[in-house]
């Protein structure tokens, strides 16, 4: 508790206060008090600072003998959102706090280090998206620090961005393989999970956190207000989305056989932890109907063998199951094993927003639906689904008439009549074959090889003289013209 007390010597009162350090747990510090001040003035200022202290604002005497991951220790601890804590120390951890820029004093963190930090992590094979992740954070955690009043820059601010972009769209599931996951998903609670993921496009933390006093079956809306057993969402706030009318009976079923408080309880009847492998539920409900990446035929035999040193292991994949497949070395029939598509829990709510769009929902009211904090965030992960949007400009464009069609012996000989002749447009024109092609004869063109030309030939000198009856320019090298005159010079155009 913070408390002052009288120093003779400096003929001042001293305040002493407790707050978290940077890194981590709790210190004491100590500040002197104006030599003007009284008692009750110096305790409510060591009040002040403690409550200051108690919510993270750092003293500058802290950062000054602080490295960088002190201070993400000290964001993760009292700026972090509790939602994101989990995530964001794993990142940080890795990327940062392990490394060499972590155990960089404060003072010597410069722009420099932390764009190398980020390119080492494009070298090292990381993606956009997760370079740039780290850079915001950092950049967070700056401007955390200035507005404690003891740091000034921001050096992650003034590293390059990276895009957001993904490579690849997100995987989603066709309308008919909705149908066909839900019936195949076999354990209740587990079907209802995934129908509800489907027909609202909540997250896995939300849908496992919904208490059943946020289910307004007549009004056919869902609060989402939970994320876990956290009362928070991943965005901070609280928001309220209707629900199709088809899913109305998959909620009854989950609520009517819900013990404890959330719809999807835990066996204990309590909330479900973020550890609960969605990623199963689903991988086995796709496999269970079929959607599967191909098939792997094993042969178990070869394998056994294989695991006491006594041989290869054997295996084929095909696209389609086929139990009649027998290995070639030992003629045992082969096992078939389903390979799982790649899909994640997660993959439902892209399925979800993206049968929206495809059925005409709007940019705006996918937005609220999925609770993005802005409309370019669903821009940049389902743009290239609202293409149907941008169809009625394209069609302003002017119509031309389709290419006509020809045969492929007529595309031969038009090419070959091009390759022998020279078309040049004029009474005086003249055509030349490869075996008349002799020294020009003053015809206007003439085809120097039996190659096809598109363009007009390039002329030799002494033809370009025969042709004007002109000298050579200064700057063409000497040559010997074949018209009267001689030898005609290049350099300076006099004659020899």
């Amino acid at each position: 508790m913070a408390h002052v007390y009288w120093n003779e010597r400096a003929s001042r009162y001293y305040m002493r206060y407790s707050g978290a350090a940077p890194g981590g747990g709790r210190k004491w510090r100590t500040k002197a008090a104006p030599e003007t001040w009284t008692k009750k003035q110096a305790e409510a200022m060591a009040h002040e600072l403690e409550r200051g202290a108690e919510m993270g604002e750092a003293t500058a005497a802290d950062v000054e003998v602080a490295t960088l991951a002190d201070l993400c220790g000290w964001w993760l601890e009292h700026w972090c959102k509790p939602a994101s804590v989990k995530r964001e120390r794993s990142r940080l951890s890795v990327n940062v706090m392990g490394r060499a820029l972590g155990a960089t004093p404060l003072k010597k963190v410069m722009p420099q280090l932390i764009e190398a930090r980020l390119r080492e992590m494009e070298r090292d094979g990381a993606a956009s998206a997760s370079v740039e992740h780290v850079r915001r954070t950092l950049r967070r955690i700056f401007n955390c620090a200035r507005k404690s009043k003891v740091w000034t820059a921001n050096p992650a601010a003034e590293a390059s961005p990276r895009s957001m972009d993904s490579k690849r769209a997100p995987t989603t599931l066709k309308p008919d393989e909705v149908v066909s996951v839900i019936q195949a998903t076999p354990t209740p609670w587990k079907r209802d999970l995934v129908a509800v993921a489907l027909g609202t496009g909540m997250r896995k933390g939300e849908l496992l956190g919904l208490r059943k006093t946020s289910v307004d079956s007549e009004r056919r809306t869902v609060t989402v207000s939970h994320s876990y057993d956290r009362e928070t969402t991943k965005g901070g706030h609280t928001d309220t989305i209707p629900f199709p009318e088809w899913l109305k009976p998959f909620l009854a079923h989950a609520i009517a056989a819900s013990d404890g408080e959330t719809v999807f309880p835990a066996a204990s009847g309590g909330t479900r932890s973020e550890h609960t492998d969605a990623v199963a539920i689903i991988q086995v409900a796709m496999k269970a109907a079929g959607l599967v990446a191909g098939w792997e035929h094993v042969c178990r035999r070869c394998k056994a063998r294989a695991t006491k040193g006594q041989g290869e292991p054997y295996s084929e994949r095909r696209p389609d199951r086929n139990d009649e497949l027998r290995c070639p070395r030992c003629n045992m029939r082969l096992w078939a094993t389903p390979v799982p598509r790649p899909f994640r829990f997660h993959d439902l709510r892209h399925t979800a927003a993206t049968l929206m769009i495809l059925a005409g929902g709007k940019p705006h009211e996918v937005q609220r639906i999925l609770r993005h904090k802005s409309l370019d965030t669903t821009m940049r992960i389902y743009a290239h689904l609202f293409a149907e949007d941008l169809r009625p400009v394209v069609n302003l464009l002017p119509a031309v008439p389709p290419p006509v069609e020809t045969s492929a012996s007529a595309r031969v000989a038009l090419l070959s009549h091009s390759a022998l002749s020279v078309e040049t447009g004029g009474p005086e024109s003249q055509v030349k074959t490869p075996e008349d092609s002799g020294p020009w004869n003053g015809a206007r063109y003439w085809i120097r090889t039996s190659g096809l030309r598109l363009r007009r030939p390039t002329l030799y000198p002494s033809e370009l003289i025969a042709r004007t009856g002109r000298r050579m320019p200064w700057w063409l090298p000497h040559v010997k013209a074949e018209g009267p005159g001689g030898w005609v010079a290049g350099a300076g155009g006099a004659g020899q």
